[in-house]
């Protein structure tokens, strides 16, 4: 069943959260194992290359790929690029694109899907100020 194979991804995280040129860093990389149609596969922590740090009042951009992209889910959206499409009062989620071919050429020719919304969850954890949460919080 294509749905229980091992899928072999990579994770990116781009500063500005804008551009697709050479700004990505590769943050998450290896194989999972997939849960199923309609279940959820977290990247487990030993396979994150780094923690990722946002600022308050920045913006970071992901991009993950899959060896088997059908698998990777997000919805179309109503909502322009940019805008907040889910958010805890902490975090906010906005309207992104996906990439209609791996790897990306970054020339310009990339083909994209534009309006799209992540359907997973981020976890994350606010580490100071008014902002720190339990261990972890979810958008």
């Amino acid at each position: 069943n294509g749905e229980d194979i091992a899928n072999r991804y990579t994770s990116y995280v781009e500063p500005d959260g804008q551009t697709l040129e050479e700004n990505w860093e590769l943050v998450a990389e290896g194989s999972i194992q997939g849960r199923g149609a309609g279940t959820g596969t977290p990247i487990p922590p030993e396979l994150w290359l780094k923690t990722i740090v946002i600022e308050p009042g920045k913006s970071v951009g992901f991009y993950v790929t899959a060896s088997e992209a059908p698998h990777l889910r997000y919805r179309s959206s109503s909502l322009p690029e940019g805008n907040i499409y889910s958010t805890d009062g902490l975090l906010g989620v906005t309207v992104g694109r996906s990439w209609g071919e791996y790897p990306l050429k970054g020339d310009g020719s990339d083909v994209y899907f534009s309006q799209r919304e992540f359907s997973g969850t981020f976890h994350y954890h606010a580490y100071d100020g008014v902002c720190k949460t339990d261990v972890p919080s979810s958008a």
